[in-house]
């Protein structure tokens, strides 16, 4: 399973803002046994890779997901501007992330248009955000409660 959009790092602040507007915290941890620098090494090469037909998420770091959907996420998600801030933080590596047509201009858009984009895409399908850390926290280890799913 790979996320529709990749952001490393969540505050409680920001996660708690995507709550907000209809997000659901999936309480499992994938790649929960990738934790070690090689793990991040290879996240970090991923990252630099443009072209998704060259994505390979094999020995990706332990990681989360946020998901998004329904019209009436679609809808909080437009009136919720604030969410702008968290947005722009948000990306979508090719060699990392799923590919989504309605997403295409995601890297390129921004303000309220990013935010418009993502209920846009919401409306469309459910979306999928993954993270790895919450604060400073590697995700195996700020929800050391949750499901562990090695790869």
């Amino acid at each position: 399973m790979a996320g529709d959009l990749y952001i490393e790092q969540l505050t409680d602040l920001e996660l708690a803002a995507l709550q907000d507007v209809g997000a659901i915290l999936d309480p499992h941890v994938y790649h929960s046994d990738r934790t070690n620098a090689e793990a991040w090494n290879r996240l970090y090469q991923q990252l630099q890779v443009i072209d998704p037909n060259r994505r390979n998420r094999a020995g990706l770091p332990a990681h989360c997901y946020v998901r998004f959907n329904g019209v009436e996420t679609a809808k909080k998600v437009r009136t919720k501007l604030s969410l702008k801030n968290i947005l722009e933080k948000i990306t979508r590596p090719g060699g990392v992330v799923a590919q989504q047509a309605i997403l295409n201009n995601w890297n390129v858009t921004h303000e309220e248009a990013r935010v418009n984009l993502f209920a846009d895409a919401i409306d469309d399908a459910p979306k999928i955000i993954e993270f790895y850390k919450l604060g400073i926290s590697p995700v195996h280890i700020a929800y050391s409660r949750f499901i562990m799913h090695r790869e």
